[in-house]
């Protein structure tokens, strides 16, 4: 782009009759061509922007699934503290496996969870 600039200058230096005119020119043609240059950076920004926005909406619906079994975690875990050494679901899973090793999915739901509703500093 910077070529064809310079090639349209130099075009356009030629043609002018006094070296006056060719540098209001050259100055009109920089202004120019650096306006559209930020404006062409601010509408990139503001789609950019946007695209994020509507990126991390999304995200955050996806994420409020996990918010009531989130929210719920003390008392699961107290039922399963109560319930797990009943004779029903060690037949049920076959293994005896402590509640903190099946809850521990859970505990990786709740980070992301949490990672998501922490402000980050930019």
């Amino acid at each position: 782009m910077i070529e064809v600039v310079h090639d349209c200058l130099e075009k356009r230096s030629s043609d002018q009759s006094s070296s006056l005119d060719s540098n209001n020119s050259l100055d009109i043609l920089k202004n120019h061509v650096l306006n559209e240059l930020i404006q062409t950076e601010k509408v990139y920004v503001r789609e950019l922007f946007t695209v994020l926005l509507i990126a991390s909406m999304n995200k955050k619906a996806d994420f409020q699934m996990y918010e009531k079994y989130c929210l719920n975690k003390p008392r699961s875990e107290a039922i399963w503290k109560k319930y797990s050494e009943c004779a029903f679901f060690q037949i049920l899973t076959g293994l005896q496996i402590s509640g903190i090793s099946l809850l521990s999915g859970q505990n990786h739901s709740l980070k992301y969870f949490l990672q998501m509703m922490t402000p980050t500093a930019s």
